[in-house]
């Protein structure tokens, strides 16, 4: 969504200025179903990073040939696999007619899914033993009960033996991609991926960077805090979370990197009602799925409207870099 101080800036939930639960705001073209984007002119609607993960990687080790030259063009996407490309990728290995269908990232009937991500610690008890977990976001009962609070506010896993070890998978896509770009072109993609192109500048200017604003939390000075009930948002921008303040400054919309198209959203899409919307080769699940969060989202000018938003293009979890397994 576009930078415009709306709930949700940036985030891939386009709402209104008025909306109060952001997990009920509308995604792009996120209306055929449970784990399911729809296929347009305008490229394939908002799918989660463990989509396009399991895609590139998928295909890379399936020894295609020609990589460097079919994947890359610097001119045109520096150290990134060209969209058009990831788009190809995605709908090679998850499309299903004019729709992308894919599985959460977890363990079904024991097996990993088609999508399956380790790092994801998703629902894990006893933490979230009374339904109040959102994705690999814990949130505690009383926040759960609140019923219109964003998952994505509460802390990451924070409990048990894989406490601190949860690591987005938009994170693992960026990290295998530079990777792979690296490998291609060693001269002009560094390892690292603060000295490549799409991290310069990366942390200097918070009111150009991808964070959004934050809600109100009972500590607003503890990482780990939980949101503040009843829910508040925007926040006091009393302690460490980002507010409208530190965010726009006087502005009433912010830039960030990464060009992408912006569209009005529905905010009541017809979604058909489908009991199951998976990848017909596995059984669906019943576990909480990924939720998504911003990367590399790019703004809206000031002169478009700021009502709901989709993010246009696919894959725009834009990424920054990937990783991979090297077969030899």
């Amino acid at each position: 969504a576009p930078f415009q101080k709306q709930p949700g800036d940036g985030s891939t939930h386009h709402c209104t200025l008025d909306a109060v639960d952001i997990g009920a705001c509308p995604k792009f073209q996120n209306d055929c179903g449970k784990d399911c984007a729809s296929i347009t002119e305008e490229g394939i609607g908002h799918i989660p990073p463990f989509v396009a993960l399991a895609a590139v990687k998928n295909a890379y080790n399936s020894c295609t040939p020609d990589i460097c030259s079919e994947w890359f063009d610097y001119e045109t996407s520096g150290c990134n696999i060209q969209l058009p490309k990831l788009d190809e990728l995605v709908i090679k290995y998850f499309g299903d007619g004019d729709t992308v269908k894919f599985q959460p990232p977890i363990l079904i009937d024991g097996k990993p899914s088609s999508t399956y991500y380790r790092l994801e610690y998703l629902g894990e008890s006893p933490a979230c033993d009374d339904g109040n977990c959102r994705g690999p976001h814990y949130c505690s009962k009383e926040v759960a009960d609140e019923g219109v609070i964003w998952g994505d506010f509460c802390p990451y896993v924070l409990t048990g033996e894989n406490s601190g070890q949860y690591r987005h998978p938009h994170l693992a896509l960026a990290a295998l991609e530079l990777w792979i770009a690296n490998q291609c072109m060693p001269d002009m993609c560094a390892p690292q991926w603060l000295d490549t192109p799409n991290g310069q500048g990366y942390g200097a200017d918070s009111t150009k960077s991808t964070a959004i604003v934050w809600a109100e939390m009972d500590d607003n000075d503890d990482p780990m805090a939980q949101p503040m009930v009843p829910y508040k948002w925007p926040n006091s921008e009393s302690g460490i979370y980002p507010g409208h303040t530190m965010l726009y400054g006087d502005s009433a919309s912010k830039e960030a990197p990464a060009p992408y198209v912006i569209e009005f959203v529905d905010v009541n899409p017809n979604i058909p009602d489908t009991p199951d919307t998976t990848t017909a080769d596995a059984p669906a699940a019943d576990e909480p799925k990924e939720d998504e969060e911003p990367a590399f989202d790019a703004p809206a000018t000031a002169s478009e409207p700021s009502s709901a938003w989709l993010m246009p293009n696919t894959i725009a979890v834009v990424l920054a870099g990937l990783a991979c397994i090297l077969i030899m």
